[in-house]
């Protein structure tokens, strides 16, 4: 079993990634955070990793789960099909 944390934009793209990964059946625990903002060194990662459409806005969120390894390659496509970025634990 893997750890996951995926970044992404906002909100809306975080949840929609969780909701997907639900239908996974070795997805465990998923569930989304804002990161704070004073957590001013990741959040400047993330400005360059995660670059916001021209009509959104930045409010970077973490979506952290555990994947069993026969998952893991289509929760990290649910990911980036979401406009997330995987890091793994």
């Amino acid at each position: 079993m893997k750890r996951i944390q995926a970044y992404f934009n906002n909100e809306d793209h975080a949840e929609g990634a969780r909701i997907k990964l639900q239908s996974l059946e070795g997805v465990h625990g998923a569930s989304v955070e804002k990161i704070p903002d004073e957590n001013n060194e990741l959040v400047d990662m993330l400005k360059d990793l995660l670059v916001p459409e021209e009509d959104e806005e930045h409010r970077p969120q973490v979506l952290t789960f555990e994947v069993e390894e026969d998952d893991y390659a289509n929760a990290h496509q649910v990911v980036k099909e979401s406009k997330g970025y995987v890091s793994d634990e």
